[in-house]
């Protein structure tokens, strides 16, 4: 495979990096170096052709809810865009404000709601219909900071599982460029068919179990390919088995409502695409939560699934009161018929992630704690 140097990729896609600062991304300069410290054992672990990787994560000059991640003569690139966390942190200030999405986490001080403030699909193009500021009430503002964080990171560890999992060097074999774009566009392609939202569901399944690692504390351990989950009966990291199972799920469930909001194609369209219609992404993200709860050895199960149940009622109606538009992504007129072809194609993912299996398994980076599931599609629950 042969790889172009980072500035070469840059100048090709007419792109430049964002110096950011305290000053121009108060929240990102804190948050992104912390984050990178804190994966920085898992990271040490990875190999890129059995060498220690170098990872190198920055924000791009470019507007809009996208980022990618590429592999370059210099090592291995996430880029993320400049307005990603300013979306998310505005958008769950705007749905926090309502008071509904765990009310229990606040001071008592009353709150302005944000109702009907524009149309939604602006925000994938980096607008945002609104002007918002601080909540009046400090803890339920920090709530929507973390909220807002559990997306981000969600992105970034997507982006992670297609370097860690082979996709990056799967891409080059098949287009010439070991880069996979989080929204798909004319400039940034990718691997055609089936194969290419086979790739983007794995990353999606990778980075939803390490949310909810990162919520819940689980202890963890690999099985015949598979991970093994016991969850604490106990308050975890971010707080009540109910919180953190929502800590875990509201960030990824937003960043899909992002995506749908500016979605102009049906969910029952079969045609092969870049990326899973944000429907299935949705849907993907809510039944892993199901499966690794309903699968774990053992933990307050019932519990969790009231905490995944409410998290998805109150992120559902509060997104009905600022926007104007229902939440659900689920389509209420053919329930059944979107139930069917979920699952129809997440059959499909699994035939096709098994046809590409060995050639991933050749450029997986086999470190951290991805490391564990090399033998299924990362988000495969064994029984």
């Amino acid at each position: 495979m042969v790889l172009t140097t980072m500035a070469d990729l840059l100048h090709g896609e007419g792109m430049q990096i964002f110096k950011y600062n305290r000053d121009n991304s108060p929240f990102i300069s804190v948050m992104l170096p912390e984050l990178l410290q804190l994966s920085s054992g898992w990271i040490a672990e990875g190999r890129r052709n059995g060498e220690p990787m170098n990872l190198i994560v920055d924000l791009l000059d470019e507007p809009g809810f996208n980022a990618f991640a590429a592999s370059v003569t210099e090592g291995d690139l996430i880029m993320i865009n400049k307005d990603v966390f300013e979306i998310l942190f505005d958008t769950a200030r705007a749905l926090v404000s309502h008071g509904i999405i765990m009310p229990e986490i606040t001071s008592g001080e009353t709150v302005t709601a944000y109702k009907s403030v524009g149309d939604p699909g602006l925000l994938a193009a980096g607008s945002r219909p609104w002007t918002i500021s601080e909540l009046a009430d400090p803890v339920r503002d920090m709530l929507a900071y973390r909220i807002a964080q559990s997306g981000f990171i969600y992105i970034l560890m997507h982006e992670m599982n297609h370097i860690f999992r082979g996709h990056l060097e799967y891409g080059a074999q098949t287009t010439g460029l070991a880069l996979r774009a989080e929204v798909g566009t004319d400039r940034l392609s990718g691997p055609s068919g089936l194969e290419d939202e086979t790739l983007e569901w794995d990353a999606d399944l990778g980075a939803i179990n390490h949310m909810l690692k990162m919520a819940l504390n689980p202890i963890t351990w690999p099985e015949d390919g598979t991970v093994k989950w016991i969850f604490n009966e106990d308050d975890g990291p971010t707080g009540t088995p109910e919180q953190g199972i929502q800590f875990g799920t509201l960030g990824p469930l937003i960043c899909t409502l992002i995506f749908e909001a500016s979605e102009t194609s049906e969910w029952d369209d079969k045609a092969p695409r870049s990326h899973p219609h944000p429907l299935f992404r949705y849907a993907t993200t809510v039944m892993n939560a199901v499966n690794v709860i309903e699968q774990a050895v053992s933990g307050p199960k019932d519990r969790l699934k009231a905490g995944l149940l409410s998290g998805l009622e109150s992120l559902h109606e509060s997104w009905r009161l600022t926007f104007d538009r229902h939440g659900s992504m689920v389509p209420s007129d053919d329930l059944d018929g979107f139930v069917a072809a979920h699952s129809d194609r997440i059959a499909d993912y699994r035939e096709t992630w098994f046809k590409l299996r060995d050639e991933l398994n050749k450029s997986h980076r086999h470190g951290g704690f991805m490391s564990d599931l090399t033998q299924y599609p990362a988000g495969h629950q064994k029984v």
